[in-house]
């Protein structure tokens, strides 16, 4: 995957870019009917992150979407996680402000 961008939904820019992002998954992934990626690489990412005053950052609506409690995707299910491996993650360059 080239040229990934996430918009700022308040202004023009960036919140959040990379150039490449490559994915090697592992045959294993059948066998074990779990996802298994042996190798990822993320070039040249940037995350753009605003501190607005008081505490809060312009990213606190995601990060509050991500820490809710997501339902169960069967009901009377065990609550597991899902079950996935990653391997040799590698990060290429990138900056941050």
């Amino acid at each position: 995957m080239s040229g990934v961008r996430v918009a700022v939904a308040s202004d023009s820019g960036n919140q959040f870019a990379l150039d490449r992002l490559s994915l090697d998954a592992s045959l294993q992934s059948l066998l074990r009917l779990a996802p298994v990626i042996d190798a990822i690489a993320i070039e040249q990412p940037r995350l753009s992150v605003r501190h607005l005053g008081g505490g809060r950052y312009d990213i606190d609506d995601i990060l509050q979407r991500l820490a809710r409690p997501q339902p169960s995707a069967e009901p009377g299910s065990s609550g597991e996680g899902q079950r996935f491996a990653l391997f040799n993650i590698s990060l290429l360059g990138g900056a941050g402000r």
